[in-house]
This record gives structure tokens, sequence and C-alpha cells, in this order.
């Protein structure tokens, strides 16, 4: 006799024929009298519901399983797991907010993947680029690295950089400065973490002139002397290699230059201070009376030597005042002594004296 399991499966592979005969046995009753016998002990007749029948014959029995990896999949995906189903590489930026110029600026990119693992030799590349306010990539400043070794959620990969700010660059320091990191690989799932920007500003120096100082009243002849302060008031040090230099101006009342002289500003660091004093203005024995201003300017090229925060504050002012006058006095008279007649000339020596601290003008009336 066949294994009653082998019959089983051969009434599955006949869905059709085995559901007619189910479905038969349903409805017929074999009559107790000719066999004595109820029909619910008969092997061959037995109760089967007509639903489990016909559920049998039923598309969805058309469809195949899905194997349990995939539900396992889709719980993932449901609580937060899917990630770890693809690899995905991210990467981020650390580093200082402000750079002076003329020093470093140090930051971090750290690669990592938030999926699955990446394998030795699958490439990872990432790309690292410093942007000027205006946009401007600066290339000297650009990095690129290639991961091969593999890159593992437990082990991401950082990479510490370093640069000094030129003072070249000093112009651009209005505006934020861009740190961009690109990370790229063969198999990503998630394009939209690939990319990481980190912000920064420059400091630069700004040059004051302060505390002016020069006489009150000078004369014609004389010379004057000016005494200035030059701070650097600014959040970075000078170029220590760019020479820079206070021209004092000296000019009278119609605004005509009549002396320049010129010293030069040692390189400042930040906060520091430095005390000047450009000697020997002259002024003209010939000068007039009047207000005279001297104007001390710092960095007074144009274009400034000096890219400053602050170009306001450069030029201070003083006045003086020339106040001269005449003041004649007869020391001797010698000659003219005699008889002279009508018509001879006569002849004298006068000797006068100034002891005025002007000079004897031409509109002077003695």
């Amino acid at each position: 006799m066949n294994d009653p399991q082998e019959k089983k499966n051969r009434r599955l592979q006949r869905p059709f024929a085995a559901l007619a005969r189910n479905i038969f046995c349903c409805f017929y009753v074999r009559n107790p009298q000719f066999n004595r016998v109820s029909y619910r002990n008969k092997g061959f007749f037995s109760w089967i519901s007509p639903m489990s029948e016909m559920n049998k014959c039923s598309p969805s029995r058309l469809i195949p399983r899905k194997p349990r990896s995939l539900f396992f999949a889709a719980a993932c995906l449901l609580f937060g797991w899917g990630s770890s189903w693809g690899q995905d590489a991210t990467v981020a930026i650390t580093g200082g907010t402000t750079v002076r110029v003329g020093e470093d600026l140090s930051y971090s990119v750290m690669v990592s993947t938030i999926g699955a693992d990446y394998g030795s030799g699958e490439l990872v590349t990432v790309q690292t680029e410093v942007l000027a306010p205006n946009g401007q990539a600066i290339v000297a400043f650009g990095q690129v690295e290639s991961i091969t070794s593999g890159l593992a959620q437990a082990a991401p990969q950082a990479f510490n950089y370093s640069f000094t700010m030129p003072y070249s660059l000093a112009s651009n320091w209005v505006g934020n400065w861009t740190v961009r990191s690109t990370v790229t690989a063969g198999t990503d799932t998630d394009g939209t973490n690939n990319q990481a920007t980190h912000l920064f500003a420059m400091t630069v120096p700004d040059l004051r002139i302060q505390n002016l100082t020069i006489p009150a009243n000078r004369l014609p002849g004389q010379t004057v002397d000016a005494s200035v302060s030059v701070v650097n008031g600014g959040q970075a040090d000078m170029d220590p290699t760019v020479g820079v230099r206070v021209d004092a101006v000296m000019t009278d009342d119609a605004n005509n230059v009549i002396d320049t002289q010129s010293v030069l500003v040692p390189a400042l660091t930040q906060g520091a201070s430095a005390n000047l004093t450009l000697s020997f203005l002259n002024i003209p024995k010939t000068a007039t009376n009047g207000i005279y201003t001297i104007s001390a300017h710092v960095d007074p090229d144009n274009p400034d030597l000096v890219e400053e925060s602050d170009e306001t504050n450069n030029i201070d002012t003083g006045t003086f005042t020339i106040a001269a006058a005449s003041a004649l006095t007869v020391v001797s008279f010698e000659g003219g002594q005699g008889t002279y007649r009508s018509g001879d000339p006569v002849q004298f020596k006068l000797t006068v004296n100034n002891s005025g601290d002007g000079a004897l003008l031409a509109t002077d009336n003695y």
C-alpha cells in the first residue's frame, strides 16, 4: 500500500479533482442501513469544510511565499535599521570659527558610514575645498584623500588639516569663508548626506592715529615737532614684511602744502602701540600770520599697504598759530651835520633794530 503522505501529495497536485471529490463528500451520506456504519467513521468519507477546499485554489496560493529574510528586512526598515542593509558614506567638518590673517586655521574632516561597512579595496574619496566669501576656491588649500583600506561604522576616519591665511588674501576679509568637503563612493544608498560645510571668518588689523601733539604757536623761520601714537586696535597682527609709514603734512590756511616729514611704523601686533615723533617741519621765514595745520596719516598710500577693518581712523590733525609782529627801534643816527645850501643833498646813517617776533612787512607803517 502506498504511503499516506504520498497519496496526500498526489491529491495536492490535482487540486481541482480533489476539490470536486471533497465537495461531493460533504453532501453524500451513505445509507447506514446498507453498511451499518456511520459515514463519519469511514476513512474514505471525512468532513472537510468547503471553504478550506476553495482556499486551496485561491489566486493567493499561486503567489510564492516570501522568504523570511525579506520580512526581516521590512521589519528593519520599519524600526529604523534599514540603513544597515546598504552602504552609506557621509562626512562632517569641525574646526575654528575665526582665523587672524597671517595665522593658521585648523579643522578636521570626519568620513564615516551609517550603513554597511566598506571593505578593503572599495574606494571612498573625500575632497575638501576652502572657499573665499565670493565663492572662489583657493586652490592652494584644497585636499583630496582616498580610502581603500575599508570604512566601518565603528571606525570612522578623520583627516586633520591646517593652513596659514596669507596677507595677500586680506582684502577678502568681509563675509564668511567656507570649508566644504564632499565624499564619493562606488556604492552609496543616500546621496543627500555626501557634503558638509563649515563657516569661519577672517580678522585683520586696524591702525589708528591718536594723541597728535604740536606746539600752539610758532614763528616764521622756526621748525615744528609733532608727536603721535599709532595703535593696532584690530584683531590681527600687521604684516612684518611690509614697511608702513606715518606722514606729517603742514599746510597753511589756504591748504597749500608747506612741508612734509615721514617716519616708519614698527610691525605692530594686535593691541600694540608705538609713540613716534616727526621732527623739523620747517616754517618759511616769509610765512605770514595765520593758522597752520599739521595732519598725521598712517598708511597713507593708495591703495593701502595694510588691509584694515576701519580705514576712517587713520588721520589726526592739529593746528598752530603764527602771530608775528615787528617792533622797530632806532639804535643810532649818524651824519647829516653841517651847513647845507638849499638843494644840497644831506647824507646820514640811521640804524634801526626790529625787536619784534615778525618781519617788517610792506604793509607795516613806521
